[in-house]
């Protein structure tokens, strides 16, 4: 079986819109996640918008979110950080 994955070009590092400094200390920020969040955050990472997913986009691995998926994270939050306690 056979698969094409289509995917946007990378960008240079120099264009990047943050530095890789600013996103690692963005990355350290805890958020709960879920082990059903990490396909669509890597189909995310290779450019590909995922869809009925059950998981949501961990935005904290991502230079530039979205507005809908930092909307999503923030939603789930609360609930999850309830149960890390």
């Amino acid at each position: 079986m056979w698969y094409l994955v289509l995917r946007r070009p990378v960008k240079p590092r120099e264009e990047w819109a943050m530095s890789l400094d600013q996103h690692l200390v963005w990355m350290k920020q805890v958020s709960p996640a879920r082990l059903m969040d990490v396909a669509p955050t890597v189909l995310t990472l290779l450019g590909i918008e995922p869809t009925n997913m059950d998981g949501v986009v961990l935005v904290d691995a991502l230079a530039n979110p979205t507005k809908a998926q930092q909307t999503a994270q923030d939603k789930l939050a609360d609930a999850l950080t309830a149960h890390q306690q």
